[in-house]
């Protein structure tokens, strides 16, 4: 029964992993095996907290088998990750917040989670060990920003009647869509706009000349350099011809110009190719098993 648990656990099948791991520890009670394997269940499924009390009231015997250790090694760490903030800190409820909006939505990610590390540095992690093409994101359409809904904004419009000649015109037309979003009170995105970073200050092309002077000698620089010469160009391309435009600053347009560069995702939808702005897949995926 241990072998068949395993063999569950290897197809993310979880449930019936953790029967036949019940089964196991009662047929054999003294046989560790069963309740590794109960508790990597448990862990599978982000119960985290009843994992760690199941292998705390365990015989010491079977609790100090070596792979038990281990996994409680794990467990222990899980824990610390997941709680250190603690549950009503302002960042947690902002990812709760974000993530009830993707679940009205529709959007599927039991294979993933969230987790904390700064104000602007989270990290997304794998749940479950995830197989080669095996799908473990689902973003419903209705969740996603297009660069054609770009495009048809109030703003967008113009600035395609127009016909810009911009260096990077994805971006810069993503970017007009989320600065008139991010002024609407009563905008759909705010869960997700909420979830972007505040500072991009990290980013090369706003360092200040102070740590510009570190790259000094490096033809990095040269290249930050460029890539700021470019964002102010299309900048002033976009006020010179769409007036309105001057109500986001430069400073506003180069945030979110780095923020949508650093995000967009080459997509097909309905079978047309665009970009997009997709949430949740906008994080790094790291495993954590």
């Amino acid at each position: 029964m241990v072998l068949g648990s395993a063999a569950h656990l290897g197809n993310e099948d979880v449930a019936k992993a953790i029967a036949d791991a019940e089964e196991a520890i009662k047929t054999k009670p003294e046989f560790a095996k069963g309740y590794y394997r109960k508790a990597a269940a448990l862990r599978a499924l982000d119960k985290v907290d009843e994992a760690i009390e199941f292998i705390k009231a365990l015989p010491e015997k079977i609790r100090e088998s070596p792979d038990i250790v281990k996994l409680m090694e794990q467990l222990q760490i899980d824990y610390r990750e997941d709680n250190f903030l603690g549950k009503d800190h302002p960042e947690i409820l902002r990812f709760n917040t974000f993530l009830k909006w993707l679940d009205a939505g529709g959007a599927k990610y039991d294979k993933i989670k969230m987790r904390y590390y700064g104000p602007d540095y989270r990290g997304v992690h794998a749940r479950t060990k995830i197989k080669r093409n095996e799908i473990f994101l689902i973003v419903p359409k209705e969740l996603i920003i297009t660069l054609e809904m770009a495009k048809t904004s109030p703003i967008g419009a113009k600035m395609e009647k127009a016909h810009l000649s911009l260096l990077s015109p994805k971006h810069s037309f993503l970017s007009t869509y989320v600065l008139q979003e991010v002024r609407k009170p009563d905008t759909k995105w705010t869960p997700y706009f909420d979830m972007l970073p505040k500072s991009t200050s990290n980013f090369p092309i706003f360092f200040t000349e102070e740590e510009d002077k570190w790259l000094e000698g490096s033809p990095f620089l040269d290249q930050v350099k460029e890539k700021r010469e470019d964002v102010k160009k299309d900048y002033n391309t976009i006020t010179g011809k769409v007036p309105e435009y001057t109500q986001f600053s430069f400073q506003e347009f180069g945030h979110y110009r780095m923020l949508i560069s650093s995000r967009i995702f080459g997509i097909c939808v309905n079978g047309v190719k665009t970009d997009a702005l997709v949430p949740l897949a906008g994080i790094h995926i790291f495993s954590s098993i």
